[in-house]
C-alpha cells in the first residue's frame, strides 16, 4: 500500500523488496542540484534587484520597484517548499503529504490571485494579441534566417553535402537503435544509454537540418515566431541533455571498470531509468530557462536572424530592449553546466585511468581501455563546439557556424560509426537483424 496521495518517488521506493538507497541518493542529488542552481540564480537576480532598489532616492520609486517583484517572490516561497521532501533522507509522511498538496493544488490557485490582485495591468487588460503595436512598432510575427555567413553561391554544394550527412545520421542512429532493441545481449546499462544517445542524435540533427536544407534548396527562408521558439527550445533541450548523458555514460564506465563485480547491482534497471529520466528532465529545465529569457523580450524589428537557425546569441541581437541580462544568464548557464559535466567526466576517467594502471596483464588493460575509447572520442567531438561558441565574448560568425554544423550534423553522423566499427556485439546484432530480415523476405 502506497501511503501517499500520489505515486511519488519516496513513497513508492519504501515499498520495494530490494535495496533502494542508490535510487534515493540519485533522486536527492538530481532534485537538490537542480533546485540549488535555480535558487542560486533567483537569489543572484534578487540581490542585484535589491541593490538597484536601494539606489532609488524617492520612497515612492522604491515602493513601485518592490511591488513589481513582490508577486514573484511570494510565488517562489510557495513553490520551493516541496523540494524539502526530496532532500530528506526519511521524510515525514504527513509533512510530505501536506506540503505536496499545497504545491499541487493550493499554489496553482494562489498564483492567479498573486499575479492579478495587485496588478492593475492584468486586471485592466482583457487579452493578448500577437499583432498588437508596441509603442510605434509592430511586434515581429516572422523571422528571416539569413543562412550560413559568407557562403553565397555555395548553396548547391552545401545542399548536397548536408543532405548526405543528414541521411547518414538518420540511417546510422536508426540502425544502432534497431540493433539495441532487437538483440537481447545488448540489453545492458551501457547499451541502454547508447540507445538514449541515438534517440538524442536523431532529434538533435532534425532540429536544425530540415529548415537549413529547405532554404538551401531555394525555398523560403522565413520561420514563424512560434517556430523559432520551438526550434530554440528543442535545440537547447537536446544540447543540454547531451552533456548530462555523456556524464552519465562516463559514470557507467567508471562503475563497470572500478567495481566490475558490483556493476549489475549498482547499475540496475531502476537506477538506469532514473539517470536517463534525470538527463532529459534537466535538459528540459535548462531549455525552459534560456527560451523564456530569450523570448520574453519584445521583438519589434528588424526580423533578419544572421544565422542558419534560431540560436540564442543571434536572436537576442534583434530584441528591442537591452538583452544583456539574457546574454549573461545564457553565458553563465551554458558555461556552468558544460564545466560541471566536463569536470565530472574528467573525475570519472581519472579514476578509470588509475584502475586500468593497476591491471597487471596487458590484455586486461587493453580490453578495459577499449570499452572507454569510443566514449572518449565522442566527448572530444562534442565539447569543442560548446567551448568555442558560447565561451567567447565575440565569436567569429563563420567559425561559429562551421563548428556548430560539425556539432549538429557531423557528430550525430559519426557517433554510430564510433560506437559500432570497433564493437563486435553491435556488429553481430546488426548482422543478425539483416539476416533475419532477408530470411523472412525469402520465405514470403
Amino acid at each position: 500500500m502506497c501511503t501517499h496521495s500520489i505515486c511519488d518517488l519516496p513513497a513508492v521506493l519504501s515499498l520495494t523488496c530490494t535495496e533502494s538507497r542508490m535510487t534515493q541518493m540519485v533522486s536527492s542529488i538530481n532534485v537538490g542540484f537542480l533546485a540549488l542552481i535555480l535558487l542560486f540564480s533567483v537569489c543572484v537576480s534578487y540581490a542585484h534587484i535589491g541593490i538597484a532598489i536601494l539606489r532609488i532616492r524617492s520612497a515612492e520609486g522604491r515602493q513601485k520597484a518592490f511591488s513589481t517583484c513582490s508577486a514573484h517572490l511570494t510565488a517562489i516561497l510557495c513553490a520551493y517548499g516541496p523540494v524539502i521532501i526530496y532532500l530528506q533522507h526519511t521524510p515525514n509522511p504527513l509533512l510530505g503529504a501536506v506540503v505536496q498538496i499545497l504545491n499541487n493544488i493550493v499554489s496553482p490557485m494562489l498564483n492567479s490571485l498573486i499575479y492579478s490582485l495587485r496588478n492593475k495591468e492584468v486586471k485592466r487588460f482583457p487579452g493578448f494579441d500577437s499583432s498588437i503595436n508596441m509603442g510605434n512598432h509592430t511586434m515581429v510575427t516572422e523571422f528571416t534566417l539569413l543562412g550560413i555567413p559568407e557562403t553565397a553561391g555555395l548553396e548547391k554544394v552545401l545542399l548536397f553535402l548536408f543532405s548526405a550527412l543528414y541521411a547518414c545520421a538518420l540511417l546510422g542512429n536508426f540502425l544502432i537503435l534497431t540493433a539495441i532493441i532487437s538483440s537481447q545481449r545488448l540489453h545492458t546499462p551501457m547499451y541502454f544509454f547508447l540507445g538514449n544517445l541515438s534517440i538524442f542524435d536523431l532529434g538533435f540533427c532534425s532540429t536544425t537540418a530540415p529548415k537549413m536544407l529547405s532554404y538551401l534548396s531555394g525555398e523560403g527562408r522565413g520561420i514563424s515566431f512560434q517556430g523559432c521558439v520551438v526550434q530554440h527550445f528543442f535545440y537547447h533541450c537536446l544540447g543540454c541533455t547531451l552533456c548530462f548523458l555523456y556524464t552519465v555514460m562516463a559514470y557507467d564506465r567508471f562503475v563497470a571498470i572500478c567495481f566490475p563485480l558490483r556493476y549489475t547491482v549498482i547499475m540496475n534497471h531502476r537506477v538506469c531509468c532514473a539517470l536517463s529520466t534525470g538527463t532529459w528532465m534537466s535538459g528540459c529545465m535548462h531549455s525552459v530557462i534560456l527560451t523564456s529569457l530569450t523570448f520574453q523580450l519584445p521583438y519589434c524589428g528588424p526580423s533578419e536572424v544572421d544565422y542558419y537557425f534560431c540560436d540564442m546569441p543571434a536572436v537576442l541581437l534583434l530584441a528591442c530592449e537591452d538583452p544583456s541580462l539574457a546574454q549573461k544568464v545564457g553565458f553563465t548557464n551554458v558555461g556552468l553546466l558544460s564545466l560541471i559535466c566536463f569536470f565530472l567526466i574528467v573525475v570519472s576517467y581519472t579514476r578509470i585511468g588509475i584502475s586500468i594502471s593497476k591491471i597487471r596483464s596487458k590484455e586486461g588493460r587493453q580490453k578495459a581501455f577499449s570499452t572507454c575509447s569510443a566514449h572518449l572520442t565522442a566527448i572530444i567531438c562534442v565539447y569543442g563546439p560548446v567551448i568555442i561558441i558560447y565561451l567567447q565574448p565575440n565569436p567569429s560568425p563563420l567559425l561559429s557556424a562551421i563548428i556548430q554544423i560539425l556539432h549538429n550534423l557531423v557528430t550525430p553522423t559519426i557517433n554510430p560509426m564510433i560506437y559500432s566499427l570497433r564493437n563486435k556485439e553491435v556488429k553481430a546484432a546488426l548482422r543478425h537483424v539483416f539476416f533475419k530480415k532477408c530470411f523472412s523476405l525469402e520465405n514470403k
